[in-house]
């Protein structure tokens, strides 16, 4: 205890807002509609993110929603400093680094069962276009260079997972967390597409904050290393200090259908709720080179 906070005394002096950009901001789309141009500003980082109103239909975000409610569920465990912890989040369905932290035999079962889970996710009778199915569409339409799924060895990984959380969460503001810790490039990089079934209610959170911070290189990086660390560090002193050091967020308030793509290296919240429940579908979307297709993955 004594050495945590000595390690977060140690930051306090620390601030992201020097790497704030001023440029950037969310890219709002009322019509449905993926456009190459969007996509182009969120990867190339003149964006900090894309809000795609009504991506979903409504009544399948309904129906959907129901049917993974009654589906077995799982906590979705994040990497932290101490390891694999336990989160506000729950899955149906197994996330692949929580499969990889289990051994060889659930990396294989996960593997084996990804093209199961992704076809539950198209109703009993399979004629749904679910919104993993219309994301990499559309993707694949709208980028250059097209999208496809992650592979190994010949076998799909899942393209995303459907996602769940129950109100009150743990976070009253929402954990400030990135998924990647390395130095965001203009071209490539990791993403996340987040497409909502369903929403706690206006009013009562569970949309995102994001916060327009970059560190462009390794230098910058390395200059504020401390204080990223605490990004995967869920005790309530780490949050306290790493929002203190971040500028104003930018808030999305989302519904039923929408869809957010974000870059992942940027630092992101879900705001938190007091009662209700948020159900999404999620994927990784990473760009490996500039030019490159986008790979969707869990």
């Amino acid at each position: 205890m004594r050495r945590s906070l000595r390690r977060l005394a140690a930051v306090a002096a620390a601030d992201l807002r020097a790497l704030q950009e001023t440029a950037p901001a969310v890219t709002l789309r009322t019509d449905g509609v993926l456009r190459t141009e969007d996509l182009a500003a969120l990867v190339q980082l003149e964006s900090t993110a894309l809000h795609v109103k009504g991506f979903y239909p409504a009544e399948s975000c309904a129906a959907l929603a129901a049917e993974l409610l009654s589906q077995e569920q799982r906590n979705w465990e994040v990497v932290t400093a101490k390891g694999l912890e336990s989160s506000d989040v729950l899955s149906v369905g197994t996330p692949f680094n929580v499969a990889q932290r289990s051994g060889a035999d659930a990396v294989e079962a996960y593997f084996n069962e990804s093209r199961e889970v992704m076809r539950s996710l198209r109703g009993p009778d399979g004629s749904r276009l679910s919104p993993l199915d219309k994301l990499r569409l559309e993707l694949d339409e709208a980028w250059p260079a097209g999208a496809r799924l992650s592979k190994h060895e010949g076998k799909p990984f899942l393209a995303g997972l459907p996602r769940v959380m129950h109100g009150p969460t743990r976070w009253v503001q929402g954990f400030a967390h990135v998924d990647d810790i390395s130095p965001c490039v203009p071209g490539k990089g990791l993403f996340s597409a987040n497409v909502y079934l369903q929403v706690p209610g206006a009013g009562l959170g569970g949309g995102l904050e994001i916060w327009p911070v970059t560190w462009r290189d390794a230098a910058a990086l390395e200059n504020h290393i401390d204080l990223v660390r605490l990004f995967t560090d869920q005790t309530d002193e780490a949050q306290t200090r790493v929002r203190a050091a971040l500028p104003p967020p930018l808030t999305i308030d989302v519904e039923a259908g929408d869809l957010v793509l974000l870059c992942a290296k940027r630092p992101h919240a879900v705001v938190g709720f007091p009662f209700g429940t948020r159900v999404s579908v999620q994927s990784f979307v990473s760009i490996d080179a500039e030019g490159d297709p986008m790979c969707l993955d869990t």
